[in-house]
């Protein structure tokens, strides 16, 4: 797997060796922040994703569980 961000929305693809698959949209991120980080889940094809956002002057930190089909 893999996550970036597309401007300021934040995706996550699957990467194999025919390349980065079809990316879905997991968040949202304003302005520059450090990429996301992703880590294998508990169960077999889920991932974690961690990201920050700046909203109100704030930075918040987010975590998402992704699971893949």
């Amino acid at each position: 797997m893999i996550a970036w961000y597309d401007a300021a929305r934040l995706r996550l693809a699957r990467l194999s060796r025919d390349g980065v698959g079809e990316p879905t949209l997991i968040g949202h991120a304003s302005g520059y922040q450090p990429p996301p980080n992703l880590i294998p889940g508990a169960k077999p094809k889920e991932w974690i994703v961690a990201w920050r956002d700046f909203e109100a002057g704030q930075h918040e930190g987010f975590v998402a569980r992704a699971e893949c089909k």
